[in-house]
């Protein structure tokens, strides 16, 4: 099973979609556990998901699980 990977630590290698943790309404005001799951495209070229071009919004990321026939959803 995969884990979540702090955006700090490590970026996505590749283009693509991935589950990620996007930072809610009350993370700002210190409530560190409003996190909400969210599907978002990492784009190499910007460095960044979704434009968040200064990790503003997203804390982690995690690879998709593999679809019912074993293909990737990035591959």
């Amino acid at each position: 099973m995969s884990e979540w990977i702090n955006l700090k630590d490590r970026r996505p290698t590749r283009d693509g979609k991935y589950l990620t943790l996007r930072k809610g309404f009350t993370y700002e005001m210190g409530n560190e556990d409003d996190l909400e799951p969210e599907i978002g495209y990492y784009n190499g070229g910007r460095g960044c998901f979704d434009e968040d071009y200064d990790d503003l919004w997203f804390t982690h990321w995690m690879e998709l699980p593999k679809l019912p026939n074993g293909d990737g959803i990035n591959d």
